[in-house]
């Protein structure tokens, strides 16, 4: 399927989220592209570069949030950041760098804002926490770590935000858990353990 003759067609619908005029977004991971399609599914264009380690491209993308201002923000899983654009797509600015030290990034996942939008929150597979920024890419704080115990991550990976601020975040390897909206621990849900194993990925 080539909608509208798109020049790079997708390799792997990765994720996908919603621009503040209905479009779909739709991030190729493997492909490292962003295209953005009609609610009919026609082409549009995609938003960057494409593949590269430069402002505006990406490498491993694997999430993407529109912020209600328009912007769109991208996790950039193996360049190690946060790639904003503006609502047209152009490159605005980036934040975040490879490390394990605070508001630095391994491998940024899911993305969710807070629902008033000041904050937002970006689950981190390998450092096994969400760190959480403004939308101008303040570092704000972190919570969460690898462990078995209640609270702790086991290669986290999807998150969501509810209505009231709390934060729903997936481990690949389970169980799901809350969290309020400052990091503070719940309870989980949804053990693993279908078949000895389980991926839960994004939600």
């Amino acid at each position: 399927l080539n909608p509208g003759g798109m020049p790079n067609p997708l390799q792997e619908a990765h994720s996908l989220c919603f621009d503040t005029d209905g479009n779909v977004i739709v991030v190729d991971s493997v492909g490292s592209r962003l295209h953005r399609f009609t609610p009919e599914g026609q082409w549009l264009g995609e938003i960057g570069l494409g593949p590269g380690s430069g402002p505006g491209a990406f490498n491993a993308p694997r999430d993407a949030r529109v912020h209600r201002s328009g912007e769109i923000f991208v996790s950039d899983a193996d360049n190690h950041r946060i790639q904003v654009f503006s609502r047209e797509g152009k490159f605005l600015r980036m934040f975040g760098e490879k490390g394990r030290g605070p508001g630095q990034l391994l491998r940024a996942h899911g993305l969710e804002f807070s629902p008033d939008h000041t904050r937002l929150y970006v689950a981190d597979v390998d450092n096994n926490r969400v760190s959480v920024f403004d939308p101008a890419g303040k570092f704000l704080f972190a919570f969460g770590r690898r462990g078995v115990l209640a609270g702790e991550f086991r290669d986290v990976h999807g998150l969501g935000v509810a209505p009231d601020g709390d934060v729903i975040v997936s481990n690949y390897y389970g169980p799901v858990q809350r969290f309020t909206a400052d990091g503070k621990f719940r309870f989980e849900f949804a053990p693993a353990g279908f078949r000895g194993w389980v991926h839960f990925h994004s939600m």
